[in-house]
């Protein structure tokens, strides 16, 4: 046999006890060489899939949401989103009442970049309250989070500029919801 990939990856699907796994087999194949070194297997648990209901929400990067907690309002300020992964700085402060932009707007956060699974913001519910335009500065954490996973010179540059464009514009109402594992977002006349 001729292969291009000197590797083959085998994807079992298993249940056992109620819980799903895939489990990957990694097996070396070159010409006349056989190997005593044992099968790299990594276990990984599949996702579940969630049936999660479709919100309506003012997107606004830069923007401050409150989240209803048992004991109050949490806060979030929202940096980036994209179909699977949201970005935001969270702060560990709770309201009693909604928050203005006013009150949280000189908040320490308690950290400054979070990437969150995109279906957490659909289970959250948050609620959008204001914005206050983004600055370099205040991206410096989530650009080294892309740095780390990838994105470097002109892309990186191209893609903070982007954000910060976007914390100026006004907030879009958008429908989102989750299809096939992503977030799906969709434009206000398809409400």
């Amino acid at each position: 046999m001729n292969f291009r990939n000197p590797f083959i990856k085998i994807i079992l699907f298993s249940v056992t006890f109620g819980l799903s796994f895939v489990m990957t087999l990694s097996i070396r194949v070159a010409k006349g060489v056989k190997s005593t070194e044992p099968i790299p297997v990594s276990l990984e648990p599949l996702k579940k899939v969630e049936k999660v209901d479709p919100i309506v929400i003012k997107l606004q990067w830069g923007g401050y949401y409150a989240v209803r907690k048992e004991e109050g309002f949490r806060i979030f300020r929202l940096l980036d989103i994209n179909p699977n992964t949201y970005h935001i700085v969270s702060y560990n402060e709770i309201f009693r009442e909604m928050p203005n932009v006013n009150e949280v707007t000189y908040l320490i956060p308690e950290f400054e970049h979070r990437a969150l699974d995109s279906i957490e913001i659909l289970k959250e519910k948050p609620v959008y309250f204001g914005r206050r335009t983004l600055s370099s500065s205040e991206l410096l954490a989530y650009a080294n989070y892309l740095k780390v996973n990838g994105m470097r010179g002109n892309e990186l540059t191209a893609h903070l500029s982007r954000v910060i464009r976007f914390s100026r514009e006004t907030p879009l109402e958008t429908k989102l919801a989750y299809y096939d594992g992503a977030l799906s977002f969709e434009q206000p006349g398809a409400l």
